[in-house]
């Protein structure tokens, strides 16, 4: 969770939680241990995960297969000093300064032996306590930079990774994320969006926007999957930013989010052109909630869902090999939801989630970049830009069938040049006036922020034919 305005780390969100009087919101999200009898205590179809360790640490055959992923919001040091009001249920015995928390956050990091490892909260003087020892375990991290912090705020995210499995060939910051591109031995490269998202609860526009804008940053970039994952500040699956993600914000539809109506101009956000699923089923929250809490305030209160993780699967080609329970026991989970966090052995308020990935192929996958700089241009070729087009056209929303048959009117000819050749000069000079003026039409009943998309995908198409005409 995060700070808002002048506000503590948590006003806001408690506030929304449980001073909200007459308002909607889904109460199976937030209970108190006394409710817990009415839930399955463990989820029995999924695989849970006794390790996060995959084929590639062990050497098995098939290791480039697997990647696996955990995401922990660990605490500023500073949100907890400055706010202690709201941790006066913690044990004197607990470890409160960061010396005394962080061999406690070393020592679940390294437990589950992740491929790449995301952290939210982390303090810009922390980095290097966490890079000292995870580097020396083989892990390369890489910290938000300090230009992108949200007001006064001494913290960020922290993205690792294993140095004997990828190799960071680049990073970009924005505002509350951070996009990480991490090249594998066989030359793929996997987008990995750290995220620790807008933490006002009222401010469900912002969380998506963030979103919006990391992900446009991705689609510039050369790389063959995506995972976003960290601290959403908003639940999965009951909020703007799940159905952004999952391309279901519509005008015609209503959202709600920490019980507020959630206004509808999310809508007008431009869509990004993945097909995301997320790590942890969706009916987990209304089926066993307590197999995914992720967030515990004071004793008895705390959050399903708060913490994600999502992966682009367009062709059902990823499957989620196993999940980590945010709980290694039913006792220990008895102990934290009746004790709150942090506590003696627990040195954050959340706790880590984390998954096994796998594809189906080994094969180097499709590049996944819609938005191409003029250098990543030159590094395509034409089947590259032809299938980006073909992505962000296939992602690109429509309002009816009749706009998208008009645009494909309008694109038909570009890449087809054997029709053109057939036609009379006379012919091609009246059909492209048609096209034209259709194409002026079909832009003037289009937001502009989404004609730039259709802009794009023409621009694709023609770079792709002039690639392949050059090297005819």
């Amino acid at each position: 969770m995060t700070p808002s305005g002048t506000m503590s780390k948590y006003n806001l969100l408690r506030y929304s939680l449980f001073c909200f009087t007459g308002i909607r919101y889904n109460r199976s999200f937030i209970l108190s241990t006394k409710h817990q009898r009415h839930f399955r205590a463990i989820s029995h179809e999924i695989n849970w995960a006794q390790s996060l360790e995959t084929a590639s640490s062990t050497g098995a055959k098939g290791d480039k297969r697997q990647v696996s992923i955990l995401s922990w919001n660990i605490l500023s040091q500073h949100l907890f000093d400055s706010t202690p009001e709201w941790y006066h249920y913690v044990s004197k015995d607990a470890p409160v300064s960061w010396p005394g928390r962080l061999p406690r956050i070393l020592d679940e990091i390294l437990l589950w032996k992740a491929d790449i490892i995301c952290l939210q909260e982390v303090e810009f003087t922390a980095f290097d306590d966490l890079q000292h020892v995870l580097h020396c375990e083989g892990y390369i991290g890489v910290m938000q930079s300090a230009k992108k912090r949200t007001g006064d705020n001494p913290y960020g995210v922290a993205t690792f990774c294993r140095r004997d499995k990828f190799a960071v060939k680049g990073t970009f910051h924005h505002s509350r994320t951070m996009l990480s591109l991490l090249e594998d031995h066989d030359q793929n490269i996997i987008a990995i969006v750290n995220c620790h998202l807008e933490g006002n609860p009222k401010k469900s526009a912002t969380r998506v926007k963030q979103l919006h804008n990391i992900l446009q940053e991705s689609a510039r970039t050369i790389h063959h999957d995506i995972i976003i994952c960290g601290d959403f500040n908003c639940i999965l699956n009951d909020s703007a930013s799940s159905a952004y993600l999952m391309k279901s914000c519509s005008k015609y539809k209503d959202i709600y989010e920490w019980g507020r109506l959630v206004d509808r101009c999310v809508s007008d956000i431009p869509p990004h052109p993945y097909s995301f699923q997320s790590a942890y089923p969706m009916n987990i929250l209304h089926e066993a909630p307590l197999d995914y809490v992720t967030f515990v305030s004071s004793p008895h209160r705390y959050v399903s869902g708060l913490d994600q993780i999502w992966y682009h699967d367009l062709n059902n080609s990823v499957s989620v090999r196993a999940l980590k329970h945010p709980f290694l026991s039913p006792d220990q989970r008895k102990h934290i939801l009746e004790s709150g966090l942090p506590s003696i052995h627990h040195p954050s308020d959340h706790l880590p989630i984390g998954c096994i990935l796998e594809w189906k192929s080994d094969e180097k996958r499709e590049n996944l970049c819609v938005y191409p700089t003029d250098r990543v241009y030159n590094e395509m070729d034409a089947h590259d830009l032809n299938k980006a087009a073909s992505n962000l056209l296939e992602s690109f929303p429509f309002d009816t069938p009749e706009q998208k048959g008009e645009f494909l009117y309008i694109i038909r000819d570009i890449n087809n040049n054997a029709h053109r050749e057939s036609l009379s000069k006379d012919e091609e000079i009246r059909k492209l006036r048609d096209q034209r003026q259709r194409k002026k039409i079909l832009f003037s009943e289009i937001p502009k922020e989404k004609v730039k998309d259709l802009e794009k995908i023409i621009k694709l198409l023609k770079r792709a034919n002039s690639n392949h005409n050059a090297d005819r």
